[in-house]
């Protein structure tokens, strides 16, 4: 990845989490059968999250992270899927990398959503 794509994406997402607002956090990694649906459901879950919904954000940021194995397109449509049910109207930014560190097979989630249009998100 060149250094102005790897500039543009951190400055998107400086932009997006510098508006001072509320922010969602949550994280997780699954592995084996439904590891893409596990591993979303539990990182909305996150206890960073401290019960907060994302279905008022107006920017998602979700990064999903795979050892070293493949991610397939329908794990991918199950992740994206399931977020987009659970927000309407959300700008929603996607990037796939590698981790190492994690299981051959696993999946790992971070969600960030920002731009709260009220605070009856719990």
């Amino acid at each position: 990845m060149s250094q102005n794509v790897l500039k543009n994406k951190f400055n998107y997402f400086q932009e997006i989490v510098s508006n001072k607002g509320d922010v969602f956090i949550g994280s997780s990694v699954a592995s084996g059968k439904e590891k893409g649906k596990i591993a979303i459901e539990k990182a909305m879950l996150s206890p960073l999250s401290k019960g907060a919904k994302i279905i008022n954000s107006k920017n998602i940021l979700l990064l999903i992270t795979t050892g070293s194995d493949n991610i397939t397109n329908e794990e991918i449509g199950i992740i994206t899927d399931f977020i987009q049910g659970q927000s309407v109207n959300t700008n929603i930014v996607i990037t796939i990398s590698e981790d190492k560190n994690l299981a051959d097979d696993a999946i790992g989630i971070t969600i960030i959503a920002t731009g709260f249009e009220s605070k009856n998100y719990f």
